[in-house]
């Protein structure tokens, strides 16, 4: 007779031998469970139903397992591969068994046994067969998440990479477009595609991961690459962020890595837009300092064409004519120094850092300004304190910065109806070099100082929003902060804050 059942999983448990009191002392394990037990009297009935079913478990009387039970036994282990088996055993100990009937036998015990020894080594097989089966489940759940994952890594935007024993071991389909296909070797006098004013900065963050005095860096470089088959080059600028990282239980270095290369043009052209349109604020005083200087030159010309009407010049005359030529050169100096000023504001350029004197910048944004300025209305005041230490920048961007602000300081005193002042201030403390821009105007509202920054964004009809977010991208390549406050006379201020070493990797 067959008693079956369903375990948790659709599992079976079998049981084939001829004793009663087996399928007895079995049968108590189903007392208070759904459980049910089917049993054969022998392997080729058993066989049968293992044909048709699962089975979980399998206890097997091995006096039923000679001769051609034996192979009978055999054939049902193989229709059972995932089955535990249950040897019972009261013959011969040297009779030889099918040698498929061994495999994944997880009990063996023999006659007489014991009822709580063989129920004992029932459930213990249960328990055995459940973890087996949620270790499955954990290690297929497994496989899908790390295919998953890897499924993630290969077609994400951003390139990754690892490196280990100075050796690129593994980049993604986006780090290998990024380098044209290139699998770039990463030791520290191996990075002869990172372009010179870079290459240090580079090193520098690879020499503190590799020695684990900092477990992750984000930095900015540009390379140069050879274009295959062709005598040109292409450049790139790269934002990188570099870890620690452990790969097949050694150490090594994860690299992510985003090709910024037309963010960057894109950034170059509104760095442009914005200084054409700061030189546009500007415009009506570059003039009146052209006009005066064109105005004076004509009237020297004027008084020349006088002097020289007459068919002879008196010692006097030319002495005059000496002194005019002279003023008219002065004159002709100082256009071209306005010119020249405006030309060097304007032109694109790439960053130049180097050891600077901030005040010197400080003066030629004050130098632009101050006509302008001077027609609105507005005192200029400045306090700059001599003697600063150099810092480490880019004099034309900082000078770019400083004039946005002192522009924007001007709109905002404009409209103000009672005192017109801008206040131009330089100061040092701390190891840092200080620059602040403070006005009289309505100062900024509490609720805006975290978006005046954002790109784009502007209070003014007639503004484009992209003066303070480049000023303040142009500040923090330097290694510093640009924040924003109340000053003394009520307006804004402005404090740009500057390192005075050279910043050689971002913390």
């Amino acid at each position: 007779m067959w008693y079956v059942t369903r375990m948790s999983g659709n599992e079976n448990i079998l049981i084939i031998g001829d004793e009663p009191v087996l399928f007895r002392d079995i049968s108590t394990l189903t007392a208070s469970t759904p459980r049910k037990v089917l049993t054969a009297d022998n392997c080729a009935e058993a066989l049968h139903q293992a044909k048709q079913q699962d089975i979980a478990l399998v206890l097997i009387d091995l006096l039923l397992c000679t001769g051609d039970g034996g192979q009978d036994a055999a054939d049902i282990r193989r229709h059972c591969p995932d089955a535990l088996f249950i040897l019972i055993d009261g013959g011969d100990p040297e009779r030889e068994l099918p040698s498929d009937l061994l495999l994944n036998v997880y009990g063996y015990l023999r006659k007489p046994y014991r009822t709580g020894e063989i129920l004992k080594t029932v459930e213990n097989a249960l328990d055995h067969k459940r973890l087996l089966h949620a270790h499955k489940i954990s290690k297929i759940a497994l496989l899908e998440s790390e295919g998953r994952l890897a499924n993630l890594v290969v077609n994400a935007l951003m390139g990754i990479s690892i490196i280990q024993n100075h050796t690129v071991v593994y980049q993604n389909p986006a780090q290998e477009e990024i380098f044209e296909g290139r699998k770039v070797p990463f030791g520290l006098d191996d990075l002869k595609c990172v372009q010179t004013h870079d290459l240090k900065k580079v090193q520098n963050v690879y020499k503190s991961i590799l020695e684990k005095k900092t477990r992750s860096a984000e930095l900015d470089f540009r390379f140069t690459l050879p274009v295959r088959e062709t005598s040109k080059s292409v450049e790139k600028s790269v934002q990188c962020r570099a870890s620690t990282h452990r790969h097949q239980g050694k150490d090594a270095i994860l690299l992510n890595m985003m090709d910024i290369t037309h963010a960057r043009e894109l950034e170059s052209l509104v760095m442009i837009k914005d200084k054409m349109t700061s030189l546009g604020r500007v415009a009506a005083g570059i003039a009146h300092e052209i006009r005066n200087p064109l105005t004076g030159i004509n009237s020297y010309l004027f008084t020349l064409e006088d002097l020289t009407s007459e068919d002879t010049v008196t010692p006097d005359g030319l002495k005059l004519i000496r002194r005019i030529t002279a003023q008219i050169q002065v004159a002709s100096n100082k256009i071209e120094s306005v010119i020249k000023r405006v030309l060097d504001f304007s032109r694109p350029s790439k960053a130049k850092m180097e050891m600077i004197r901030i005040n010197d910048a400080l003066e030629e944004a004050l130098d632009l300004s101050a006509v302008t300025i001077r027609k609105k209305g507005i005192t200029l005041e400045h306090d700059l304190q001599e003697n600063l230490p150099l810092c480490y920048g880019d004099i034309h961007l900082m000078e770019q910065v400083v004039l946005n602000l002192i522009n924007n300081a001007a709109n905002a005193v404009e409209k103000n109806g009672g005192e017109k002042r801008i206040r131009i201030a330089s100061f040092t403390g701390k190891g840092r070099v200080y620059v602040s821009v403070a006005d009289s105007g309505a100062g900024v509202p509490g609720d805006l100082k975290d978006k005046i920054f954002d790109p784009f964004f502007t209070t003014r009809a007639d503004g484009s929003g992209i003066g303070l977010s480049i000023s303040q991208r142009i500040v923090a390549d330097h290694g510093g902060t640009i924040s924003v406050g109340r000053s003394d006379a009520g307006g804004a201020e402005f404090i740009i804050d500057l390192p005075v070493e050279k910043r050689m990797y971002p913390r």
